[in-house]
């Protein structure tokens, strides 16, 4: 996971410095909503190790919420990007 995150967070920081403004905002607001999910999977299984066992409601409504909040930001670097590489129209 760590491996992943060190990746991601590095292509971040490329389109950051060298890529178009818009593409540079999309991108962070992505890595921000990707870390709040990561986040909330991670204290959802410290929490299924202390309980023993993962059926914890509180937790899958805060992970499913940080799922669908990462979507639109999501979206909007793929069109960033698209548009920035002159590929939005086939």
């Amino acid at each position: 996971m760590h491996d992943a995150w060190v990746q991601f967070s590095t292509s971040v920081a490329a389109v950051a410095v060298a890529g178009p403004v818009a593409a540079a905002e999309a991108a962070e607001e992505l890595r921000v909503a990707m870390y709040d999910w990561e986040k909330a999977g991670m204290d959802w299984f410290s929490a299924a190790l202390r309980e023993g066992h993962g059926r914890l409601p509180e937790c899958d409504e805060r992970f499913k919420k940080a799922w669908q909040a990462k979507r639109a930001p999501d979206r909007a670097f793929q069109q960033a990007a698209r548009r920035a590489l002159g590929t939005e129209e086939p």
